[in-house]
């Protein structure tokens, strides 16, 4: 439903004003947590990692500026590398911070587990490639036919084919979960990579009609919805049963620290190779670009 809304927006009212709904929907979010959900019954006496906290935010903020600059200033440019470096010395910081406190809000002791390591590392390809489908199409579809490889869609109607999406997420998560709990978390997860690298290899290929970028992309989407369930599943399998939730949690922050570096990286590929269009101020990426962008995202769903 968010697609289709934000596709009226920015058709009817312009793009900004995603912002300012977000905004308001976080706001009425916050007041209904302040009156409807009930605190704790007990108090609890321990400390919260608010160093854990605090280190890992900037790390991430100082990698992304680093890949982000690099299209501007060059991979060996001295502002590149000097982001770069403090993003890694904040993380083996954090990382040794996290491994050696009695209660850290991040448990990375846990990734010393093979298979709880190995589930973290494919929700991070995962991130960085996959995950990435949305934006990615959703700029294919929405750029201009002149440019050579657009689709011409307009916003609201990319927000009207994006909303099955449900209905394959719907599909998706419960059949991944059959799966686990017939044969393991390990067979769904294969599954639902291979659909999703099925889809970006079919795309790699062939890209320059409606039907079969639909297509393609709810294949992805099953893939998708599949992985969601299957992952976790992997950790909930092996981790502890008191420590489940700090096992998820981690893999979620993982899956979020590579899909911002998957976005930047992106947003790097598609301005590898541009375009201009008269009468447009933007420049567009050209046919190129968004192949070795889809390429990109095959090869990462493949390993």
């Amino acid at each position: 439903i968010g697609a289709l809304l934000g596709g009226v927006l920015v058709d009817q009212a312009g793009w900004r004003t995603i912002f300012a709904v977000s905004a308001g929907w976080m706001a009425l979010t916050l007041v209904c947590l302040a009156l409807f959900v009930p605190g704790r019954a007990t108090s609890s006496h321990r400390r919260i990692d608010i160093l854990g906290g605090v280190l890992l935010p900037p790390a991430i903020a100082a990698l992304l500026l680093a890949i982000e600059g690099a299209k501007h200033w060059g991979w060996l440019h001295a502002g590149t590398l000097g982001l770069a470096a403090a993003s890694l010395a904040l993380l083996a910081f954090w990382y040794r911070h996290e491994a050696a406190h009695p209660d850290p809000l991040i448990d990375v002791r846990l990734l010393s587990h093979r298979q709880i390591g190995l589930a973290n590392l494919g929700m991070a390809l995962f991130g960085l490639g996959a995950l990435q489908n949305t934006q990615l199409l959703s700029l294919l579809l929405q750029q201009p036919v002149e440019s050579g490889a657009g689709l011409g869609v307009s916003a609201t109607q990319v927000g009207a084919l994006f909303t099955p999406f449900i209905i394959v997420n719907l599909v998706g998560g419960p059949l991944s979960g059959r799966i686990a709990a017939k044969h393991g978390g390990r067979p769904a997860a294969l599954l639902g990579m291979a659909l999703a690298a099925i889809g970006w290899v079919a795309l790699a290929l062939w890209h320059d009609t409606l039907w079969f970028v639909m297509a393609m992309a709810y294949l992805q989407m099953l893939g998708i919805a599949m992985l969601f369930a299957a992952l976790p599943n992997l950790v909930v399998e092996i981790a502890p049963p008191d420590r489940t939730s700090e096992a998820t949690g981690v893999l979620s922050v993982t899956r979020q620290f590579a899909a911002s570096i998957g976005t930047q990286v992106l947003a790097f590929t598609l301005a590898t190779s541009t375009v201009s269009v008269p009468g447009a101020t933007a420049h567009y990426p050209t046919d190129d670009a968004f192949t070795l962008a889809m390429a990109y995202i095959a090869v990462v769903s493949i390993v």
